[in-house]
């Protein structure tokens, strides 16, 4: 999962070649610990070989992400996540709710008895987008779910 404007491995990936590309231009996104636009060449091979998928997203899959961490179902524990940790739980909400996605959801074999594994190595490291993600619900998603 990367930003849509620094989609370097996802670029990598399109191409086919099995080499890897970096993109150019505005890097710009909230995502700022995936904006750097060149496939790290030490796990290239990994990232190369390895994934059955590659997606690049906007910044409000990332804020949803945030939201979702911050705001739990009963019973789970709330995770002060930044963007770039927070983009994979972003993602699974719009495979699992959003019917644009079902087709997706269907090649992925994602479904209600999935079990995923998600990693993040980042806390709130933009204490004030943060807030504004949280409280004033910047980034929104305009999808309509289900």
């Amino acid at each position: 999962m990367e930003p849509k404007n620094a989609a370097c491995i996802f670029t990598s990936a399109v191409a086919g070649d099995g080499k890897p590309h970096a993109v150019t231009g505005d890097l710009s996104t909230i995502m700022a610990g995936l904006a750097c636009g060149e496939p790290n060449l030490i796990g290239w091979d990994i990232l190369r070989d390895f994934p059955c998928a590659y997606i690049s997203c906007d910044d409000y899959v990332a804020a949803n992400g945030i939201r979702i961490l911050a705001n739990p179902v009963s019973g789970d524990s709330a995770v002060e996540a930044g963007e770039s940790g927070s983009v994979g739980i972003g993602v699974v909400d719009l495979l699992a709710n959003h019917t644009a996605f079902k087709e997706m959801r269907h090649v992925l074999d994602i479904g209600p008895d999935s079990k995923l594994l998600f990693f993040n190595t980042e806390g709130a490291t933009d204490p004030v987008n943060y807030q504004d993600i949280l409280w004033y619900g910047k980034y929104p998603c305009l999808l309509q779910s289900k």
